[in-house]
Parts: structure tokens; C-alpha cells; sequence
């Protein structure tokens, strides 16, 4: 139900950027495309493909997107189904948030019934396309760029991590309710973002091995996440050094004509395929690690670790990684956690509220460790953690806590 509403106002939002411009399109990143969203889950989209003007030839990335945020804006707040619009145009990324509510479609799910779905839309670059069309970015200068867009590529790399990690899924939909409900989630208000999160437990669940016969028996052995030519996600949907801006063709074909069933759907559906086959080989195995496993987190996170002076760096094919002392330039930000897609550059920039989170970090061991009700029925200002029952595996801590034992 859920996924069929956010996916009704993705093609609404789509519907309205063709209006703009003619040849764009939307792609679908973040938590919706990677299976770790929840209900209260906001869906990021990039516009690809919108023409960059002649007049913003001398503004930066920034600008540029915030100038055709802006126009975008100026459309979709016409729409019946945009409930309201908020631009954020002074940040490094700007962002175009909006509530949408999509028509009834004629099928089993009442739209009307639900909640507007939150949209995040930012401007994902330039596409490729079979026309030869110049973009007025020159390549130099959106390979300088170090907020140039990556949600497809992280996309891919969360995904791949999901498979190689099978603790970080589940660990990442705990977190990530646990932190909306203490209103600790949202980067724009310093909050712990869902990437960044996902970073942290990896970070960690690299360096804890997982003993194989607790888990994957029900797991085949290689994830289906491999694009192939035909696939929607051959095509190049960022700003990257890789794609030639004018001169070569979009792998795409004709995906781009038929909308969200084959470019948006495809992509939302492999990433609940992937996270519900890893959610389903735990509940089989019956085990309790992966209770050790968060509570580990928590006292890494919550306790050990300085994340003020600590630079996070993730394992890659080069490097081990680890926590790196960051030298006194930096020492101003709460949080730095080394982007994996781009070497050098903080992903947890905007969590300056990190102590906040910390904190949270260091309750939830202290209710877990008093064997204390959680989930099901605990409150905070009110709010239900009503998240909780669509993650069937998470609905009983006591299950997966051995505390005697940790």
C-alpha cells in the first residue's frame, strides 16, 4: 500500500517535470530505492536532464541547481496533488521539498485515505541523450565540482553493502525509527541522515564478523544487483567525469517513455527484494547476534568513539579503513564520515547536532540493557514507534537480546 502510494506521487512529480522541461525525467535514490525506508520515510528523486541555461554558465553547481529548483517550484506548486512546496536553495545541495497526493488510481489502495507522500527533489545533472544536445556545463568544472550529485551511485553502493553486510538492513530500520521518533533523523536540523547512519553501522559491521552458520543458509550466494544493457540502470543519471556532456548516447533506449514501471518501479522493487530476502534468512535462523551486534554499535557510537575529533573512514578495495584523528582544520564539524564514492569529502557535514544523537545512542543501551519494554508499546512525545510492526523481525527485542550473555 505504501509503496504504491509513494509510487503514484513519484509519477506525479514526473509528470510535472516533463511540463518543464521537455526531456528530463526523475530518478528514484535514497532509502526508497534501497529498501531501508519506513513509513514516515521522505522519497528522494533527481531530476535528470534538465537543460542548464546559458546565463548560469558562471555559477557554480550550487546555483545552477538552485535557479532550476526554483523554476521547477514555480510549476508543481500549480498542481492539484502538490499539497505544498518548501525550496531550500541556500544549501550546498538545494533541495525542493513537497507533499504530494496523488489521485485515486481505480485500484484496491484508496490514495485519498493516506497521508501525502514527502518528496525530496534535487537536480541530479545532465543525461546523456541520442540528440547531441550541449549542456552549458563544461565538463572541467562539474568534475571540480564536490557537491556534485551521487544519489544513483550510492544507491548501488548501499545495495551492494546490504548484501555484503546482512546485519545492516535490519540495523539501519531500528536506528532509523528509533531516531525519527526521538526527532533526531533530519540532516537539515543536524540530525544522523539515513546514508550517513548507513555508513556508521558498516563502518562497524566491517569490522565484526558475522558467523556464517547464524544466518545465510535461505540466501542465495550472488545478489541480483548487476545492471545489464537492457536495464534501466545502465543508463548515466549524474554529474560524472565518465560521461562525455553532449557527445555520446544514452544507453536507455526508449526506458524513458514508459515512466515508473520500468525505470522508478524497477528500482524500488529489486531493493525490497534484496533487503526482504536478507530480513527473511534472519528470522529463519533464529539467532540473537543481532542483538550483540546493536548494542555493540551503540557503545562503539554512543560511548568509545569521539566522533569530534574522529575521522570515519569505510574499508575499500585499496584501504582497511578505521577511525583516523582529523587535524585541527576540521575539528569546527561534529561529524566526519569519508564519503566512499568520493575520497576526501564528509558525508556527516550536516550533522552538527551529533552529541544529540550520541546521547540517544547511550539511552537506548540503557533501556536494552534493563530488559525495559521498547518497542511495541513505548512512547515518545506521544507518538507511537508505529514503524515497528512492518519489520516483523524487530517486533520483540527480547527475542534477540541474550543481555546475561553480551
Amino acid at each position: 500500500e505504501t509503496r504504491l502510494h509513494a509510487e503514484a506521487a513519484i509519477g506525479c512529480v514526473r509528470n510535472g517535470v516533463r511540463r518543464v522541461w521537455h526531456d528530463a525525467d526523475v530518478e528514484v535514490f535514497g532509502s526508497f530505492a534501497t529498501g531501508l525506508c519506513l513509513r514516515h520515510s521522505d522519497v528522494d528523486l533527481a531530476v535528470v536532464g534538465a537543460p542548464f541555461p546559458s546565463s548560469t554558465v558562471s555559477l557554480s553547481v550550487a546555483q545552477t541547481s538552485a535557479s532550476l529548483i526554483r523554476e521547477l517550484a514555480r510549476v508543481l506548486r500549480t498542481y492539484y496533488w502538490c499539497e505544498s512546496i518548501t525550496v531550500i536553495d541556500t544549501a550546498s545541495m538545494p533541495v525542493l521539498k513537497c507533499f504530494c497526493r496523488p489521485a485515486d488510481s481505480g485500484s484496491s489502495v484508496e490514495f485519498s485515505l493516506l497521508p501525502p507522500v514527502a518528496i525530496d527533489i534535487t537536480i541530479g545533472g545532465m543525461r546523456n541523450t541520442q540528440t547531441g544536445h550541449q549542456t552549458a556545463y563544461p565538463k572541467s568544472r562539474i568534475g571540480k565540482a564536490r557537491n556534485k550529485h551521487t544519489g544513483g551511485a550510492a544507491r548501488e553502493y548501499v545495495l551492494q553493502r546490504i548484501w555484503d553486510l546482512p546485519a545492516l538492513s535490519p540495523l539501519v530500520l531500528l536506528l532509523k525509527s528509533y531516531l525519527h521518533h526521538k526527532g533526531l533523523s533530519d540532516v537539515y536540523s543536524g540530525g544522523l541522515g539515513s546514508y550517513s547512519l548507513t555508513l556508521l553501522l558498516a563502518f562497524y559491521l566491517e569490522r565484526v564478523p558475522i558467523p556464517c552458520e547464524l544466518l545465510l543458509d535461505g540466501m542465495p550466494v550472488d545478489p541480483p544487483l548487476s545492471p545489464t544493457a537492457s536495464s534501466p540502470l545502465s543508463c548515466t543519471s549524474e554529474f560524472s567525469e565518465d560521461s562525455d556532456s553532449g557527445n555520446s548516447s544514452s544507453s536507455c533506449g526508449s526506458t524513458l517513455d514508459h515512466g515508473l514501471d520500468t525505470r522508478g518501479g524497477f528500482l524500488v522493487r529489486r531493493a525490497a527484494n534484496v533487503v526482504d530476502r536478507v530480513l527473511a534468512a534472519w528470522r529463519s535462523s533464529g539467532s540473537s547476534f543481532l542483538g550483540t551486534l546493536l548494542l555493540g554499535f551503540l557503545q562503539t557510537f554512543g560511548f568509545e568513539l569521539d566522533l569530534s575529533t574522529a575521522k570515519i573512514v569505510l574499508k575499500s578495495a585499496d584501504a582497511p579503513g578505521g577511525a583516523f584523528p582529523r587535524d585541527s582544520s576540521t575539528r569546527h564539524m561534529a561529524l566526519w564520515i569519508d564519503d566512499p564514492l568520493r575520497p576526501g569529502v564528509n558525508v556527516g557535514a550536516g550533522s552538527y547536532g551529533m552529541c544529540h544523537v550520541q546521547a540517544a545512542f547511550r539511552e537506548m543501551v540503557h533501556i536494552l540493557t534493563n530488559q525495559q519494554v521498547f518497542l511495541m508499546s513505548s512512547q515518545n512525545n506521544g507518538r507511537i514507534y508505529g514503524d515497528m510492526p512492518e519489520i516483523g523481525l524487530l517486533q520483540n527485542l527480547g527475542r534477540l537480546f541474550e543481555i546475561d550473555d553480551y
